[in-house]
């Protein structure tokens, strides 16, 4: 992790945005753009934001035009606010979140092994 960069994002613009991509796109673009925008922030001292995020969308092939549209809207705010209250209620306090037949396991980074037994044991 970098810690390079000098003011910390909106973290809200990211989540509507991976809201969006699943949208409008395809599961595996939405996974694409979170790993453009994890590897942005934690290794490259990208700001998140609406503009940057935007071009990330176009690197997937989703329309950046649109996502920085949407960006520039409130519309998903309050769903997404709401997803991850429900996320956090249900456990959820940390990245990555593993959940093994639909039930929460653990979050935040694990021992592999701890990993693999949790996979072994489901």
């Amino acid at each position: 992790m970098s810690g390079g960069i000098s003011r910390f994002p909106y973290v809200i613009y990211s989540h509507r945005l991976l809201y969006w991509a699943l949208r409008n796109g395809t599961w595996q673009q939405q996974h694409d753009l979170m790993g453009l925008i994890f590897r942005a922030f934690y290794a490259e001292d990208v700001y998140l934001g609406p503009e940057n995020l935007a071009k990330m969308a176009g690197e997937v092939g989703l329309d950046a035009a649109a996502a920085l549209d949407y960006l520039h809207t409130d519309e998903d705010d309050q769903e997404v606010r709401s997803l991850a209250q429900k996320s956090s209620q249900g456990g959820v306090n940390g990245v990555p979140s593993f959940f093994i037949n639909r039930k929460f396991v653990f979050s935040g980074a694990q021992d592999p092994a701890k990993i693999a037994r949790a996979i072994v044991a489901a």
